[in-house]
């Protein structure tokens, strides 16, 4: 009884809270302009770095051959033993052993 009466009073919109025609709008507040203005700043700041690289494509093509990262990296994958990359063989007397007290029976 005492939660219907407190859902009687509920001030809200009827279905979904931010969808529909009885949606809940919130006011636009001075703070939110603000933060609205610096996202666009930097949207606009971002998007000029895309426009003008500091290096075009032919300067930025095969950069990292120099550093040899390509080669390290097979190197790396072939020096890495088989046995490591799988999970290791478990029968199913080493999942039970923690089941077994002891070996003789009463």
């Amino acid at each position: 009884m005492r939660l219907s009466f407190a859902c009687f009073f509920k001030k809200t919109v009827n279905g979904h809270i931010f969808r529909g025609k009885n949606r809940l709008v919130k006011p636009v507040s001075k703070q939110a302009m603000i933060r609205l203005r610096a996202e666009y700043d930097l949207q606009e700041q971002n998007m000029l770095y895309l426009r003008h690289p500091y290096l075009t494509i032919e300067e930025s093509f095969g950069h990292t051959k120099e550093l040899g990262k390509p080669e390290a990296k097979m190197a790396r994958w072939k020096d890495y033993d088989l046995e490591q990359r799988r999970k290791p063989h478990i029968t199913i007397e080493e999942r039970l052993s923690c089941l077994k007290i002891k070996d003789a029976w009463d």
